[in-house]
């Protein structure tokens, strides 16, 4: 009966910690730590989705910025968005996210 109450209490864990943090992608899970209104930017890398990654420049103008376009500008500054302690450019092209890297750099020129 413990066993089954500590289960279900470190599953209601998960979800009250959001179940969006863990990204599934080749069969690996990654877990993003840190403030979570900019993981979907990380998220957008690791799945190397496009729609992702206007849907959180559009999401975040205003925010961050007043235009998408300036939004995008700030999160790949150096001193911006971190995904595993890389900027999103270098984190982009570690992770082989071909589209998400050509965006990033053909956008930010």
């Amino acid at each position: 009966m413990k066993n089954v109450k500590k289960k279900w209490a470190v599953a209601s864990l998960i979800v009250a910690m959001g179940y969006s943090t863990a990204i599934l992608a080749n069969d690996k899970a990654y877990l993003y730590s840190g403030d979570l209104q900019y993981a979907s930017f990380c998220r957008a890398v690791v799945l190397d989705d496009l729609r992702i990654l206007k849907a959180s420049l559009s999401r975040h103008v205003g925010r961050i910025a007043g235009s998408e376009k300036d939004v995008l500008r700030r999160v790949v500054q150096s001193d911006g968005l971190k995904c595993n302690g890389k900027g999103l450019i270098d984190f982009s092209k570690r992770r082989n996210a071909r589209q998400v890297h050509t965006f990033l750099t053909t956008e930010t020129r």
